[in-house]
């Protein structure tokens, strides 16, 4: 695969933007998916984008999530755009423009706390419908994964989501 059109960034390195990593996509997988979902609350917005490279394959696809505070007018664009990025990376079209190595990766899950890869156990959390179940997914999650910055932040933020819609109810 040839590489991306980069970009240059602060430090020196190079990015390739989630554009570029979009025409790639879709250059490469003709029948190709990518959808997203989010979770609102007053103060916090949780993106989920699915990659599917292949319609006909659907059991094969990459996840990549998001979560941040609402401020400022392109909050929303920008949540969603950072979690379509990472569910492209995940599928092999990283920032720098190439792919990603062993290497690299296991480089990554040193960096989110330790020799895990979070979209496992941020998947399970996403499943949760309600408080009660994200208790008891929790509780079944590894301890490095619970450690996980993350895993802890949608869990949290689904908490309060959670919370929120319980109150709203009564």
């Amino acid at each position: 695969m040839p590489k991306l059109k980069t970009i240059k960034v602060s430090g020196g390195g190079d990015y390739a933007k989630v554009a570029e990593r979009l025409k790639e996509f879709h250059s490469q997988y003709k029948t190709g998916k990518i959808e997203t979902s989010y979770n609102l609350t007053e103060a916090m917005i949780c993106f989920k984008a699915i990659i599917t490279p292949d319609t006909t394959k659907p059991e094969r696809y990459f996840t990549g999530h998001s979560l941040g505070a609402i401020k400022g007018v392109k909050a929303f664009e920008k949540l969603e755009t950072i979690a379509v990025g990472r569910a492209l990376a995940f599928l092999g079209l990283l920032a720098d423009g190439d792919i990603a190595s062993a290497d690299e990766m296991e480089t990554y899950k040193e960096e989110l706390g330790g020799d895990i890869d979070p979209s496992e156990a941020i998947a399970k959390l996403g499943e949760a419908e309600d408080e009660n179940q994200l208790k008891v997914i929790w509780k079944n999650l590894s301890e490095k994964e619970r450690q996980n910055k993350e895993v802890l932040s949608l869990k949290d933020f689904l908490k309060e989501e959670f919370n929120n819609q319980k109150n709203a109810g009564q």
